[in-house]
């Protein structure tokens, strides 16, 4: 099967396309830049396109079956990322229109419409745009990754300090989420499937201070409540996953001694 990875070049998008390709699958990565050398990612096709503006498009999708759109906002911006996501869904949907795409898989976050913060507020709109295209599609919600403690290090921390927003979360290996994506890839369209997070809760603050305790750095966490109902609604639990769900089997503490101090 020909499928092409929108986004293919970021965290998950790699895991797909990994994932694409050991199951035999001919990978297209569409991306605005090129892969960093020495990527599993360049044993795929690569395709320069723009969602945005639909530069490239039609010809990147040409001969593709499925695409799994993996992309995000380039700005977290409530009203940017709306606009984003509203402008780059139409595009994309219209381009796979027109070259007979037959399936889109997108990858959503849980919790969505339970935390009304702006950026959760466009994913749900990019979903009502994806599931209103004339493409069959299929939604997959998934928690936050393994990796996300690590990547909002660097916009809490300043110096020896570092301010973690109050919140409940269930990260998920984006390993096992790009499987659980292929696996929507080779099940066919099916709308919004059941919702993926990790096999554990925890504090934000504390998979944060793990992070920093494996690197070896000594930083104080500051734990700070979100402000107004989406902070009520972290706090609470809004981003952990729903009943049972389809839940990955690789701890946060697993994937962390795997990784690089």
């Amino acid at each position: 099967m020909r499928i092409a990875v929108v986004g293919g070049t970021g965290t998950a998008g790699r895991q797909v396309v990994r994932e694409a390709l050991g199951r035999g699958h001919e990978v297209v990565v569409v991306s605005r830049r090129p892969p960093r050398e020495g990527t599993e990612i360049q044993e795929a096709t690569q395709a320069r396109a723009d969602l945005f503006t639909g530069e490239g498009l039609d010809v990147a999708l040409e001969g593709a079956e499925v695409v799994v759109d993996v992309t995000n906002s380039p700005s977290p911006r409530g009203r940017a990322a709306a606009r984003y996501f509203a402008t780059a869904g139409e595009r994309l949907g219209a381009a796979a229109a027109r070259v007979r795409v037959g399936h889109r898989v997108v990858l959503s976050i849980v919790g969505i419409n339970l935390v009304s913060i702006g950026y959760y507020r466009a994913k749900l709109l990019q979903e009502s745009v994806v599931l209103a295209s004339p493409v069959p599609a299929t939604v997959l919600r998934s928690t936050q990754f393994h990796e996300f403690p690590s990547q909002i290090l660097p916009l809490v921390r300043r110096g020896r300090l570092a301010v973690v927003p109050r919140m409940l979360t269930q990260t998920v290996s984006s390993g096992e989420v790009a499987t659980a994506l292929i696996d929507a890839v080779e099940a066919g369209p099916a709308g919004r499937v059941t919702d993926m997070g990790g096999p554990e809760a925890a504090q934000l603050a504390d998979l944060v201070r793990r992070v920093l305790v494996a690197r070896g750095q000594q930083v104080l966490i500051l734990e700070v409540p979100w402000p107004g109902a989406a902070g009520e609604a972290m706090a609470a639990g809004g981003l952990l996953l729903p009943g049972e769900g389809r839940r990955g089997r690789i701890t946060f503490e697993e994937w962390l001694s795997t990784q690089v101090r």
